[in-house]
């Protein structure tokens, strides 16, 4: 993405930044540092690292619809530039809110993907304060499944 807006005259840094955002902002209805807050990260922190692969199949979208515009468009400096990736960040919501809308919950999670990747090490209790703390949702692995055990009731099993 960077070097397509390199060749159309973005300069790095805040323009980068701020095309990066439009397109964020408009895929998740929250900025950037809004979703860092969300997830619980240091506002230096890569939030791409910390994305579900929902997150990430969106923000791709969004990108890779910014770059079809830049090209079809011919677009070339930051106000073309900026329009496209407004246009894209629309594109990327709309998928976004049909994505929610099927699925029944929202697209954008408090979920650290990166702490929830983390091998456990022998001090789990460590890693399982570290997992609650960056993410209020549970894991996979720590969700009851319908196919787990179920409790007993006074030391005996159901045998219903």
């Amino acid at each position: 993405m960077t070097d397509e807006w390199k060749e159309r005259g973005a300069k790095e840094g805040r323009e980068y930044a701020i095309l990066t955002n439009e397109i964020s902002s408009g895929t998740f209805d929250v900025s950037i540092q809004a979703h860092k807050a969300y997830k619980l990260l240091p506002k230096a922190a890569n939030l791409r690292d910390h994305m579900t692969s929902l997150e990430l199949a969106l923000i791709s979208l969004g990108e890779a619809t910014a770059t079809v515009l830049h090209r079809n468009r011919e677009s070339h400096n930051f106000d073309a530039l900026h329009r496209d990736a407004r246009d894209a960040g629309q594109v990327a919501g709309r998928a976004r809110r049909d994505v929610e809308q099927a699925t029944g919950e929202s697209a954008v999670s408090a979920q650290n993907h990166l702490a929830l990747t983390k091998p456990r090490s022998k001090q789990g209790a460590t890693t399982q304060t570290t997992k609650r703390r960056n993410s209020p949702v549970q894991s996979d692995s720590e969700q009851t499944s319908l196919f787990d055990t179920p409790p007993t009731i006074g030391g005996e099993e159901d045998k219903g």
